[in-house]
């Protein structure tokens, strides 16, 4: 009974020190507000609830931001590296026209070299032919004109013929033959020589 009556006694009492605190609390909630933390940009329905602010959390938006970095590294590298195909392509058809035309230009000069040979030969060959025509028609002409060259001639050389001053000229040998005929003579006589003193040494 003790007790009970205790408790009862206290009860209004611990009822009012209840209220009290419970209005205290709330007047230091609305006083200083508390921050609250959600996932995410969704508020929760605690940002209803009078004295809280939301406040979103930094770790998803530093994700994404993260991703859309490197997302826009990758593309920059990727555009980087097209860039650089295309002006090795373009060095590289810029170096096959080039060849292209030093081919062209050297099959040109090797055609115009070809013509020059070709145009040389044919102009020694004309030269040729004609310098065959001109002996030719040299050699023609001198034998057309022969006989009556001889016709002219003959006489004259049977008149020397016949006087017996150049038939007794033809007849002689010249100085020479018979200085050709000494040295033989000599010669035949120093050899003639030479055998004898070889057989009398052999004896």
């Amino acid at each position: 009974m003790v007790g009970k009556r205790s408790v009862m006694l206290l009860g209004p009492a611990f009822l009012s020190l209840a209220l009290c605190t419970t209005g205290a609390a709330q007047a230091s909630a609305a006083s200083s507000p508390v921050t609250a933390v959600v996932a995410g940009t969704e508020q929760s329905t605690l940002a209803t609830a009078p004295g809280f602010r939301v406040m979103p959390r930094d770790d998803g938006d530093r994700d994404r931001s993260e991703r859309r970095a490197e997302r826009e590294r990758s593309e920059r590298r990727a555009e980087r590296e097209r860039s650089e195909l295309r002006r090795d392509l373009e060095r590289s058809e810029r170096r096959r026209e080039r060849e292209r035309s030093e081919l062209r230009r050297d099959l040109e000069r090797s055609e115009r070299r070809r013509e020059r040979e070709q145009s040389e030969t044919r102009r020694e060959r004309e030269r040729s032919e004609m310098r065959e025509r001109e002996r030719s028609e040299m050699r023609e002409r001198e034998r057309s004109e022969m006989p009556r060259r001889d016709r002219m001639e003959r006489p004259r050389e049977r008149d020397r013929m016949e006087s017996p001053r150049e038939r007794d000229r033809m007849e002689r040998p010249s100085e020479r033959e018979r200085s050709e005929m000494r040295s033989e003579r000599s010669e035949r006589r120093s050899e003639h020589q030479r055998s004898e003193r070889t057989s009398v040494r052999g004896y």
